[in-house]
């Protein structure tokens, strides 16, 4: 099935998936260096958002319709198997859908949510300031080079882009209270001033088994900057969690 959403980085194997949500900004091309080191036995799809990459449907900027378009490309792709991750915005995206997903009795083998906090923690908005703010705010969370603020047209192409994911990202409002009962894993930044380690560990209140956390260096950006050990890490979690899947412990 042809799909502007969904792009297939590494036909390894079809029995077993990893699909990648990006963050904002970001689409499928983002992951390309963590998808080429992801072990054999995986296939590894990564988005392309509307609006974004190779996409050319119109940016959205409603969180819930985002999670209803990916939900409908998503159902016949799935493998039996599956795996979510995701980083930053992308991180709340797969959250979502694995709540949705749950609910559909297609529960993911786990699920990965890095560098974003859980929803009772959420950031304050920024959607609104006026561009020289809105790009300085972006500069902090390193998702914006110092020397691309130079290039006029490239950043003109960027901003409404940003903006969008951002709008959809703070119309987000935390209603389903459905824990999940994938097993999940949290990553963080030690250099993250915008989501903690000890902010990630309460995504434990969203789960019904106890998560595990790893803490990564860098910055908010650790995924581009620690490609290498995070993608060790996330082969460690495929091999473990999917060979365990079917011993699982419930917290009571």
């Amino acid at each position: 099935m042809k799909t502007q959403l969904f792009k297939i980085m590494a036909q390894k194997d079809e029995r077993r998936q990893l699909i990648l949500f990006p963050f904002a900004g970001g689409n499928a091309n983002s992951y390309r260096g963590l998808a080429k080191r992801i072990p054999a036995g995986w296939q590894v799809m990564a988005v392309d958002p509307p609006g974004h990459g190779a996409n050319e449907l119109p940016l959205i900027e409603d969180f819930d319709a985002l999670i209803d378009l990916y939900l409908d490309e998503m159902l016949p792709l799935l493998a039996h198997e599956f795996v979510l991750f995701g980083h930053s915005m992308g991180g709340m995206t797969a959250f979502r859908l694995a709540q949705r997903l749950e609910e559909l009795g297609r529960r993911p083998s786990a699920i990965i949510i890095s560098g974003v906090n859980p929803p009772h923690l959420m950031r304050n908005k920024v959607a609104h300031l006026d561009d020289p703010e809105f790009l300085g705010h972006f500069q902090q969370l390193g998702g914006i080079p110092t020397e691309l603020l130079q290039y006029k047209e490239l950043l003109s192409l960027l901003l409404p882009i940003l903006r969008a994911d951002c709008r959809a990202l703070e119309s987000f409002r935390s209603t389903d209270g459905r824990l999940l009962t994938s097993p999940m894993t949290v990553f963080a930044g030690d250099g993250d001033r915008f989501c903690s380690i000890d902010q990630v560990k309460q995504w434990d209140l969203y789960a019904t088994i106890p998560i595990v956390s790893y803490q990564f260096h860098g910055g908010h950006m650790f995924i581009l900057e620690e490609t290498e050990p995070v993608a060790e890490c996330l082969s460690r979690i495929l091999r473990t969690t999917v060979a365990n899947e079917s011993v699982i412990p419930v917290r009571k």
